[in-house]
């Protein structure tokens, strides 16, 4: 069985922790408190995350259940990633905006946008496909045919791949 450990969460960073999961859409997320507790989060790799920010670590272990977990950094003694899979977790800091999972085939979530709740979605060649609705964080790609597109949410784009 394999630990990394991660100190020093307060940093902004956007990253992915490669060969760190039990089950293929797991991984095993445990945060030290400094009391001694521990506590572990099964994260699915697909939909849920970890967020840094100024002063917590929020973990979502699966966007779809809209459930998130706020840690002081004060209360943490370490946060551990164990197991020895192959799955890729998120990482975001609070001022990322990003777009998850991706490729995916029916919606994809929006990390830290606060915008109108409307974005763009264009063809690879740059000609508008459609604008779509955020709703509750979420944008509905069902409707569009498989291919890659280009994402446009506020001033940020995305190159997105429908499965």
């Amino acid at each position: 069985m394999k630990r990394n450990y991660i100190k020093g969460l307060a940093v902004s960073i956007f990253a992915s922790c490669l060969g760190c999961a039990y089950a293929a859409n797991e991984q095993s997320v445990i945060v030290v408190k400094k009391d001694g507790r521990d506590t572990v989060f099964n994260i699915d790799v697909e939909n849920g995350f970890l967020k840094t920010t100024s002063n917590a670590l929020e973990i979502c272990e699966n966007a779809n259940s809209n459930t998130f977990t706020s840690i002081d950094y004060a209360s943490i003694n370490k946060v551990l990633f164990q197991g020895a899979g192959t799955g890729a977790l998120k990482v975001f800091s609070d001022k990322s905006v990003a777009i998850f999972p991706n490729p995916a085939s029916d919606f994809v979530n929006v990390i830290n946008y606060e915008g109108n709740g409307k974005c763009e979605v264009y063809s690879i060649e740059g000609k508008l496909v459609s604008v779509k609705d955020i709703e509750g964080k979420r944008i509905t790609i069902s409707d569009l045919a498989s291919g890659e597109y280009i994402l446009k949410i506020g001033d940020k784009s995305f190159k997105l791949i429908k499965k």
